[in-house]
């Protein structure tokens, strides 16, 4: 296995939880396979960029701001604001509000506190208690084995 898998596989395991709870708390848990996907690209994007042009200083710092401009691009591209949270619609109107909002949302606290709201989300009682663990291991409690 290559430096670039061992790191892929342990950012994978520490910060995928963390950046889906905090796209999923921007674009609302009913639209939790989208975030899903992004956070999939993202990974995806650093196996691929990192192979060609070398791991960066910061992974942890890429992989974020990676996330961060593919949720922008998403944004841009669907423009599907009314399916957003209606509580963040308005933040998101413009391009400078859309930039400043993610931004926010991926500071340390924030992160916590998304991780702590899908863990809400994912314990709700309209889901099977086998459904609600599975997510919850899933998404949030990834841990490091090795």
């Amino acid at each position: 296995m290559t430096e670039v898998n061992r790191l892929a596989e342990h950012l994978f395991r520490h910060e995928s939880g963390k950046m889906l709870a905090v796209i999923t708390r921007l674009f609302g848990f009913p639209n939790y396979d989208i975030a899903r996907d992004v956070v999939q690209d993202t990974l995806l994007a650093a196996m691929q960029h990192w192979k060609l042009n070398g791991i960066p200083d910061n992974p942890t710092g890429w992989l974020y701001a990676t996330a961060k401009n593919k949720v922008l691009d998403r944004l841009r591209r669907e423009k599907f604001f009314a399916e957003i949270s209606p509580n963040i619609a308005h933040q998101l109107e413009s391009e400078q509000q859309m930039q400043l909002h993610i931004d926010h949302l991926f500071l340390d606290h924030e992160i916590e506190d998304s991780q702590l709201r899908m863990m809400f989300a994912c314990c709700h009682p309209s889901l099977p208690p086998e459904a609600q663990i599975t997510l919850i291991l899933r998404t949030l409690l990834r841990t490091d084995h090795s």
